[in-house]
């Protein structure tokens, strides 16, 4: 599920008005109640098959949103028809949701993602989180463990943070990382690694292990 930022708290000469410390007086106050999940999320998303066209044709969608079918047909030596037919699928199967423009609005923006897990007042904490004015991702593994990426000034990540500490009771476990931008279109490394042999992802999650280990010094 992605939430959208709400542009009333967005100046464009001053940035985010965004009154935190009234936040964290309506995030206290949420933690005391129970509430349901506010999401619309689906937790048994059904399988689906992909082919190297099927890479190549997200992978081009996300680079170049308004290229044409001609020029997709092209690069896939497929009919315009073909191509057409293999997006429908991807829109029907829930693939590709929908299309809508992403504007960054400031330079210095901190992509968060927290790796919360909750088991009481869960609905509370992902209601309080959702109220931001920032655009925000989540995500369910079910049935207790949330992944909420946030996009933010990064003047305001300490506030954020400072916010989560104050509900810190109500969360079971939690981690978080901060993406350092790098020149490269998203989920690019992802698309390629799309074997096209094998029809499946290659991960190398030996190697993400290892490296895991290394800095935390486990073995």
């Amino acid at each position: 599920h992605m939430k959208q930022p709400n542009l009333e708290y967005y100046n464009p000469d001053t940035g985010w008005e965004w009154d935190w410390d009234k936040w964290y007086e309506e995030t206290e106050e949420d933690i005391t109640e129970e509430r349901g999940n506010p999401l619309s999320l689906d937790l048994r998303p059904p399988l689906s098959d992909f082919d190297h066209n099927d890479v190549i044709i997200l992978k081009s969608l996300i680079a170049e949103p308004d290229i044409i079918l001609k020029e997709l047909a092209k690069r896939l030596d497929l009919s315009e028809s073909q191509v057409n037919k293999r997006i429908k699928r991807l829109e029907r199967e829930g693939i590709i949701k929908e299309y809508r423009p992403i504007i960054d609005l400031f330079d210095d923006i901190m992509h968060i993602t927290l790796i919360l897990e909750m088991q009481r007042n869960a609905g509370a904490v992902i209601h309080a989180l959702n109220r931001l004015p920032f655009r925000i991702g989540f995500a369910i593994d079910p049935p207790h463990r949330w992944s909420v990426k946030v996009g933010l000034a990064a003047q305001d990540t300490l506030r954020l943070f400072e916010g989560l500490d104050r509900i810190r009771d109500s969360i079971v476990d939690y981690m978080f990382q901060i993406e350092i931008p790098v020149r490269k279109t998203e989920h690019e490394d992802f698309c390629e690694r799309f074997n096209p042999r094998t029809g499946s992802w290659d991960l190398p999650m030996t190697e993400y292990i290892n490296i895991i280990r290394k800095f935390t010094g486990s073995t």
